[in-house]
């Protein structure tokens, strides 16, 4: 969760650039200068990060780990393509032989040879891109994205990915690697505006698509911390420092730290960081490697100095603050009421991450706040709170404010903390995966949200939202139309015609149905799967992205438009991953001839 610049701040909260691909060390300044570093790895951060676990070490595969690898889109509405680059042919039709494609004994539900398939445009082979967190254990799934590999692919929309396995490094067809992970299953393509692109961004942006369950991890990564300096004696006080501050869960095999050597420290991701162990990892490079008695006091009033020096250093010392643990409540509350709103909201993020019910308190008060930028800090950081601290109230009426931004941070808040305040929908395919979730939130004012963070998911503000009386409105080429006659009383009528396969052949099948006039049960229709006489709704049993691009377009085109919001951020991570060429030296460390200043790239983000 990033700590957002009040507008009436100049210098706001950001994170210093230098520290964009993990942050190392700090002490207090009482405790004197870090001992000296071999030359190959020298500390070269901030000074009031000096004497941390970041400080004395380097973290080895602390970036997320590429994986990439070739697959099979299938399903594709004409949209694929028969083309398939020479050097990918042979190959997937050799991969596709292996998972049984043209053999006898699955005829019946594969009755096409590889050839047949690559020949369909209702195929297309894809680039496959899996960006696996640092420290993720087997069994985590991670975002995929994948990319039309030939030029004539014009959309990849509905499709579905059949299973590919996926290995570090940028792999070529014939040459052998060991897969480490897997992708497949539906796929979503971001709605996109046709009046905000030209018609050729359109298309590429349609020839790329995430997967929507993402892949499976089936290798835990090591995570290792790695001493500037050799010592055994440092090496084992670092552990403990570690295990002091992030104890392993009871039963758990082995402790979260263990030194193993003079100049390597194991890490294993403590099960409550299983859902973020990025943030983990920079909480133990942020933590203050001191074991005095009054180390976390003294170094939390020293923190703060530093943060009323200069703003821009709020993301970092919010996590020297948390890395600190409860002990550094005490010296929190002082700056909660500080003169300075930014000082004033670190603190307070702080100690919410930490459980201090003090915080409550005030996040309350500035929850009314004139500034919007205050208000989605305090929405996020009620994030940190139990729910007898928390106040549902405030973020229920934030729920309703004028910024988007706002009303989506309090979303995120209440789904994080279970707040019966969000009525959720789970939907599951054949076969019993999550497909996708519907939340609906008893708000005044009506947004569809749409994201596929950490899960995907359609926000509904204001379940009631929907058609007003004569209402008439079509998508997908008049496939999907949306009637409603004037009388309000009567209710809306959805006249749906899809594709499906009968005798090998594939024929139109048409249907209507009435249902209660709002996108929320529109959306729970188009994607539910009906089964069969027992189940009272009807359900067409669509993808995730076939459900979203239909709210999209009705919200949007309706004769009392719906304000959407669709949440890009996951296609624009993606996008740059795939961009960003091979591993990025961090900054603090190295030869002291390459002390160049980082770019920001990737730049940490706090409570995420």
């Amino acid at each position: 969760m990033t700590l957002r610049i009040p507008r009436a701040v100049t210098a706001g909260l950001v994170l210093l650039a230098a520290l964009a691909l993990g942050l190392a060390g700090c002490r207090a300044k009482q405790a004197g200068p870090a001992p000296a570093a071999s030359s190959g790895a020298t500390y070269r951060g901030p000074s009031y990060l000096n004497g941390t676990v970041g400080s004395l070490t380097q973290t080895r595969h602390n970036r997320p780990l590429i994986v990439t690898g070739y697959g099979l889109v299938v399903d594709l509405a004409g949209t694929g393509s028969s083309e398939v680059p020479q050097e990918l042919r042979q190959w997937m039709i050799n991969d596709m032989t292996k998972r049984g494609v043209g053999l006898a004994s699955y005829s019946d539900i594969l009755p096409l040879t590889p050839e047949q398939m690559l020949a369909s445009d209702r195929t297309a082979v894809v680039r496959v891109v899996g960006f696996i967190p640092p420290g993720a254990v087997a069994g985590t799934r991670f975002d995929v994205l994948v990319e039309a590999a030939d030029s004539r692919t014009t959309s990849l929309a509905g499709g579905r990915l059949w299973s590919c396995d996926l290995a570090p490094g940028s792999n070529r067809p014939g040459v052998f690697v060991d897969p480490i992970a897997a992708a497949g299953g539906p796929m979503f393509v971001s709605p996109t505006d046709p009046a905000a692109a030209t018609r050729f961004e359109i298309q590429n942006y349609q020839r790329r698509a995430v997967v929507v369950t993402g892949g499976v991890l089936k290798k835990s990564r090591p995570l290792e911390l790695v001493l500037n300096q050799s010592s055994r004696s440092r090496a084992s006080a670092i552990a403990d420092r570690i295990n002091e501050r992030f104890p392993a869960v009871p039963g758990a095999r082995r402790p979260t730290a263990n030194a193993i050597s003079p100049l390597v420290v194991q890490l294993a991701v403590p099960a409550q960081y299983h859902d973020r162990p990025a943030y983990f990892v920079q909480l133990v490079r942020h933590l203050s490697a001191d074991r005095s008695p009054d180390a976390v006091p003294r170094y939390a009033q020293y923190l703060a100095e530093k943060l009323i020096e200069d703003p821009e250093r709020a993301e970092s010392v919010c996590l020297a603050w948390e890395a600190l643990g409860p002990a550094a409540g005490v010296v929190l509350r002082r700056y909660y009421r500080h003169a300075r709103i930014d000082v004033s909201l670190a603190a307070l993020h702080a100690g919410a991450a930490l459980g201090d019910e003090a915080a409550g308190g005030r996040l309350r008060e500035l929850a009314s706040h004139e500034d919007p930028d205050v208000r989605i800090n305090v929405a996020r950081s009620f994030k940190g709170l139990s729910g007898s601290d928390r106040d549902d109230h405030a973020l229920r009426t934030l729920l309703d404010d004028a910024v988007v931004e706002v009303r989506i941070a309090a979303y995120e808040t209440l789904v994080a903390s279970g707040s019966p305040l969000v009525d959720r929908q789970e939907l599951v395919d054949v076969d019993g995966n999550l497909k996708m979730v519907i939340d609906l939130l008893p708000v005044r004012d009506p947004l569809v949200y749409i994201t596929q963070d950490r899960y995907p998911r359609l926000v509904i503000f204001g379940p009631e939202t929907g058609f007003p009386p004569a209402t008439s409105a079509a998508i997908w080429d008049g496939r999907l139309r949306i009637s409603r006659a004037d009388d309000s009383s009567q209710p809306a009528r959805m006249l749906f015609q899809r594709s499906e396969t009968e005798g090998g052949r594939r024929v139109m099948k048409s249907s209507a149905h009435d249902f209660y006039p709002s996108l929320a049960t529109l959306a729970y229709v188009l994607a539910h799967k009906w089964n069969g006489d027992n189940d009272p709704q009807l359900g067409f049993d669509l993808t995730y992205g076939e459900t979203v691009d239909a709210v999209y377009q009705l919200a949007k085109n309706a004769d009392t438009p719906t304000p959407v919001h669709v949440d890009r951020g996951l296609f624009t991570r993606l996008l740059e991953g795939v961009q960003s060429d091979g591993p990025q030296q961090r900054p603090e460390t190295g030869p002291a001839a390459q002390g160049r200043p980082n770019p920001g790239r990737g730049a940490s983000q706090i409570g995420s």
